[in-house]
């Protein structure tokens, strides 16, 4: 089942990134992984965006920490989000 977003809204997948713990010895202990703070993805654009938005989907985003919504849709955690609250696009 799929779904539709509606208006302005904006859902992104929260960054993350894996990191090693390493020990004063230089051992490394595990793998985890940790969300990199207010950056995401955006995975899907709601129906008030045209092609010419200013975000796409795919797009490296930092946020307003104070600014999106958890949601969880079909199993999956997103942020439900406004373009009001992107500060800039992140570019590799």
């Amino acid at each position: 089942m799929g779904f539709k977003l509606l208006g302005p809204q904006i859902l992104l997948k929260q960054q993350e990134k894996e990191v090693e713990k390493t020990t004063k010895g230089g051992i490394i202990l595990t793998e985890e992984k940790v969300t990199e703070h207010h950056i995401g993805v955006v995975t899907h654009l709601g129906s008030a965006f045209a092609d010419d938005a200013p975000v796409q989907i795919g797009d490296k985003v930092q946020y307003n920490e104070f600014g999106p919504k958890p949601i969880t849709i079909q199993g999956e955690e997103y942020l439900l989000i406004t373009l009001e609250d992107i500060y800039l696009i992140l570019e590799d």
